[in-house]
């Protein structure tokens, strides 16, 4: 069987490390974890934690995130088969009985992240000249022909509350905004830059950055989300301005149907119940995809199932009205708040 090295950047995780490391403990063999400037007991918690299991721990300056999680990668070349990469702030379920035939040089793992799930090279093999490309969000390349497979087995699920959290988006909205205007044509920092824009609440700048993500061309996933959140954004104010973004977000990639979810919540928050149906209908007839980036299962899994409650019901579907709301209430990953509207929509539809 591979062995498995834990590499991972730290810096005052004291929070959230115990649960990170206890997630990976039974999966690894050994770990090379470097510090970057802990003031907390970040460094003892390790220390703690992996008692028992071999490893490296490092300590670097502060540069970058693309700098930093290359020299990980070259201090812990020699130190297994693959390396397991994580952040602090997340947890990971698996077993180490998938790893009995691991043959290619990266392995791409679900992140489940609030309400989004995607795909990140989280296990790759530890002997590649890898390298990180740019300062924040930064994305692994390789020197050499690599080859990719996915691992669906493993699960890693993002908490978002480690301690190089607490600026980021300042910090990131700096970062992108300097790379930005060192080249404008650089897709990937514009498509961060929208979305640093986007959670700081501007959503302004988050339009006219993700439009100029859509006219740079390239990465057809994430030209699509580019223009998906252009609609979202508008739907909030501006909902018939909105349709046609939405609209053409679908036609870039007509097997996703989140573009339909929000059609359909918007024409149901106007009233418009049989476009709203529409919407339903042809969000629903869409699985679930196995794009990389960005994917809202929740739509898939519940959400349209609920809009379309309404919608048939509004409609003078009764029947396919309850079956559906019916779905809703059946999922145990509903969230409290929708599942108490079904409930009250099944008693009101008895």
């Amino acid at each position: 069987m591979s062995t498995i090295a834990l590499a991972m950047i730290v810096r005052n995780e004291s929070a959230v490390i115990d649960r990170c490391l206890a997630s990976a403990r039974p999966l690894i063999d050994t770990w090379v974890i470097c510090d970057t400037g802990s003031t907390d007991d970040t460094i003892s918690r390790i220390q703690s934690a992996l008692d028992g299991i071999p490893g490296r721990l490092l300590h670097q300056p502060w540069v970058n995130f693309g700098t930093n999680r290359t020299n990980l990668l070259r201090e812990a070349r020699s130190a297994a088969t693959y390396l397991l990469l994580l952040d602090a702030d997340m947890t990971l379920v698996g077993d180490r009985a998938d790893l009995l035939h691991l043959t290619g040089d990266g392995y791409y793992l679900p992140v489940h992240d609030g309400t989004v799930t995607y795909w990140m090279p989280y296990l790759i093999r530890a002997d590649r000249p890898w390298r990180y490309t740019g300062v924040t969000h930064e994305y692994l390349t390789c020197e050499d022909p690599v080859t990719w497979a996915r691992l669906p087995a493993w699960r890693v699920y993002h908490h978002a509350d480690g301690g190089m959290r607490a600026d980021k988006w300042t910090r990131d909205y700096a970062l992108l905004t300097e790379a930005v205007a060192a080249d404008p044509t650089d897709a990937r920092s514009v498509f961060y830059l929208a979305q640093t824009c986007r959670d700081r609440g501007d959503v302004a700048a988050a339009i006219t950055w993700y439009r100029q993500r859509v006219s740079l061309g390239g990465w057809e996933e994430e030209i699509f989300y580019a223009q998906y959140q252009i609609g979202v954004l508008l739907a909030a104010t501006e909902w018939t301005a909105a349709v046609p973004e939405l609209l053409a977000a679908w036609n870039l990639r007509p097997h996703r149907a989140e573009p339909w979810y929000h059609l359909a919540c918007g024409w149901r928050a106007h009233q418009q119940w049989h476009l709203a149906y529409l919407a339903t209908q042809q969000g629903l007839a869409l699985p679930e995809p196995d794009d990389l980036l960005f994917v809202e299962s929740w739509i898939y899994g519940w959400g349209l199932w609920f809009e379309h409650s309404l919608a048939a019901y509004y409609t003078g579907h009764v029947r396919e009205a309850r079956a559906a709301n019916d779905r809703v209430l059946a999922d145990p990953t509903v969230p409290e708040l929708w599942r108490s509207h079904a409930q009250k929509n099944a008693q009101w539809w008895s």
